[in-house]
């Protein structure tokens, strides 16, 4: 049976600030031993948090037997990132934007880069999560098993949630302060004494 028994997500930079790029790397392990067949038609499904968008460069790793072709290209994408409409990357054989098999017993690592909006705050955490889903049949075939019935049920070829939680570092700052100008002479040391002090006895 094929089964993808590990998933990990992890980023390059877990303190991005403002206007950054950072490179999210998905690991997937394919089970191996006398049960198990390789996977394929991986789906991958990203929901990045508010303050995250999509910025490309989607990778695959390829290696022997059926994973030797994989392929991908830019997510399909809803949301913009904000609050109210955060993004969700979708890779799937269905949509055109990845054909991801795995050979039994092998790992395959899937990276692409977000950027951090200009929006987000100190010590912001960026939470995001990810889930994959596959398929025991090269190709579509509308009576497979492709983990539509979620993790327990009968089409359970999906895993569970990984996530690659960052946060925004605090602000520093160095204020520096300096003297442009000074009207100071040597003569606003002396005091002077008042004509009418030199009547007084």
């Amino acid at each position: 049976e094929p089964q993808i028994v590990s998933i990990s997500k992890s980023a390059d930079n877990t303190t991005p600030t403002a206007g950054e790029i950072l490179r999210y790397s998905v690991v997937l392990t394919a089970s191996s031993g006398v049960d198990s067949s390789d996977v394929f038609d991986v789906t991958l499904t990203d929901n990045l948090s508010a303050g995250l968008v999509y910025e490309g460069n989607p990778t695959v790793t390829t290696g022997a037997g059926v994973s030797a072709d994989n392929s991908i290209a830019d997510p399909v994408i809803t949301g913009d990132g904000s609050i109210a409409t955060p993004q969700s990357l979708l890779w799937s054989l269905g949509s055109g934007t990845a054909d991801i098999d795995i050979t039994e017993g092998e790992v395959i690592i899937i990276s692409y880069d977000v950027r951090v909006l200009d929006s987000v705050l100190a010590y912001q955490p960026l939470t995001n999560s990810v889930v994959a889903q596959w398929t025991g049949l090269d190709g579509t075939n509308s009576v497979e098993r492709d983990g539509s019935d979620g993790i327990g049920g009968l089409n359970d070829y999906i895993t569970a949630v990984a996530v690659a939680p960052v946060v925004t570092p605090g602000i520093t700052a160095t204020i520096a302060k300096t003297r442009v100008s000074d009207t100071y002479g040597a003569a606003d040391t002396d005091v002077h004494r008042r004509d009418s002090d030199a009547s007084l006895v």
